[in-house]
């Protein structure tokens, strides 16, 4: 970069005037060589980074690519994901040349929000500067079936917090580890988590709703509890990295949920991740891996599940809850209009892989609109487990409710990547035996905030 000490020659003026139109250019046509650097670094740095949550089409382009990152913008995007890098991407477009690949890092590490390192004699948590997202980092449809299974569950039980409905709060803290190098070999684990604040809503779908079922009466709901939710499906990677095996059909996609993952692999990743951030486990489970039995630890029983701090299966309401983000329609974006694929329906398409667009094949997370909450994916791509065991609902109000007392399945949610239209309504609901293993079928995690 041209710097002038002193009284500039006309071949410096001529220099000088060439580098301003230059960067006009880069300014017009949308995006600069800076950018392929930062945008390759957001490649680089996270191995498993869905191109499709870069909305800038440049940068899309560019982490398609998958190019090398330069060594300095590497180390210093290590703890930081795909929307934030845009966010300062875009804001560096008129202030860094290509060459000044040095200064370009140091400018662009200065706009994310500050990474503290682990001090020795610091708590294994820290919290973050953003109330309502938070990140863990550490090392590093089908028919319903019904298998009989003799459980119980205890009934509902609350306990009031201060957080009013909509709100959000930044007290929670979130324990972070430093990585190994990857020299090493690691896959960083990360949950992506979004604050949901404790609230009232209406469960079931209207008996006007286009293609409900019986099923889903509506009743008014109270969660007295705010919670985390992952904001996406748990990926494959983050479920090897923990789990050490990978039970999925469509092996290889790192940023896809795992699948054929049945409910007591889902409590024994919840309880694998609790023991990692050092909180309370939900579950008792014997055995490992794909021949893992779990059920609700006995703290945790006769209607006190939310009462475990640790990561557990959110609840069939905090996951309806959740999904619907505050909204009363059949999607979380608006009414469900045509259930057939031609045309596709606007609003199926705009939030949900499933049978009309997704090719018969899971997609990598993140990769449609999130819902007013900031979680993707709870339509489509991956049914997804819940706690609750497979029942009617009841017609009365209630608060903090666990599901049905005696049942002979599982519930999941959520609709799938070769599932109609209407399971992506946010009332859908089915059942199956707790062992059953499917190949669009997952699961995401919640943790109850103290």
């Amino acid at each position: 970069m041209l710097r002038v000490h002193q009284k500039p020659t006309p071949l410096a003026v001529l220099v000088l005037i060439g580098s301003f139109f230059w960067v006009y250019v880069m300014i017009s046509s949308g995006c600069d060589d800076a950018c392929a650097i930062l945008a390759n670094a957001v490649s680089s740095c996270r191995k498993e980074l869905d191109c499709s949550v870069l909305k800038d089409s440049y940068a899309k382009e560019i982490c398609a690519q998958k190019k090398s990152a330069p060594p300095e913008l590497s180390s210093c995007l290590s703890a930081n994901d795909g929307p934030q890098a845009e966010q300062c991407l875009r804001g560096l477009r008129t202030q860094t040349q290509p060459e000044d690949t040095a200064e370009t890092a140091k400018v662009y590490c200065s706009c994310l929000p500050p990474q503290e390192p682990l001090r020795s004699d610091a708590s294994p948590s820290e919290t973050t500067t953003e109330g309502e997202r938070f990140r863990v980092d550490q090392f590093s449809e089908p028919s319903p079936e019904n298998e009989p299974e003799s459980i119980q569950e205890g009934s509902a039980e609350s306990k009031p917090e201060s957080i009013q409905e909509g709100s959000v709060e930044s007290d929670p803290e979130v324990s972070k580890e430093q990585a190994p190098s990857e020299n090493e070999g690691a896959v960083p684990f990360r949950i992506d988590e979004v604050l949901i604040p404790a609230g009232t809503f209406t469960m079931g779908s209207p008996t006007t709703e286009a293609e409900r079922k019986s099923d889903e009466t509506q009743h008014q709901v109270t969660l007295t509890r705010s919670f985390l939710i992952s904001k996406h499906e748990i990926t494959q990677s983050t479920f090897v990295t923990q789990m050490g095996y990978d039970p999925s059909q469509s092996v290889g996609c790192g940023s896809c949920p795992v699948e054929r993952v049945n409910w007591h692999e889902a409590a024994a990743f919840c309880n694998a991740a609790s023991r990692k951030m050092g909180l309370a486990e939900c579950f008792t489970c014997t055995g490992s891996q794909a021949s893992t039995i779990c059920s609700v630890a006995p703290a945790y029983q006769q209607g006190k599940y939310y009462q475990c701090l640790g990561y557990r299966l959110p609840t069939e309401a905090e996951w309806e809850y959740a999904y619907r983000a505050g909204t009363a329609t059949a999607l979380y974006n608006g009414d469900l209009v045509n259930h057939l694929c031609s045309p596709l329906d606007p609003n199926a398409d705009a939030i949900a892989w499933y049978d009309c667009n997704a090719a018969s094949k899971i997609r990598p997370v993140a990769g449609k609109q999130p819902n007013a909450w900031g979680l993707y994916d709870m339509a489509g791509n991956a049914l997804e487990w819940v706690y609750d065991l497979h029942g009617p609902y009841p017609t009365q109000a209630v608060v903090d409710p666990v599901g049905a007392v005696e049942a002979a399945s599982r519930t999941y949610r959520g609709g799938a990547y070769d599932m109609v239209a209407r399971s992506l309504r946010a009332a859908a609901r089915y059942g199956g035996s707790a062992s059953t293993r499917s190949p669009n079928r997952g699961f995401r995690v919640v943790r109850t905030i103290p």
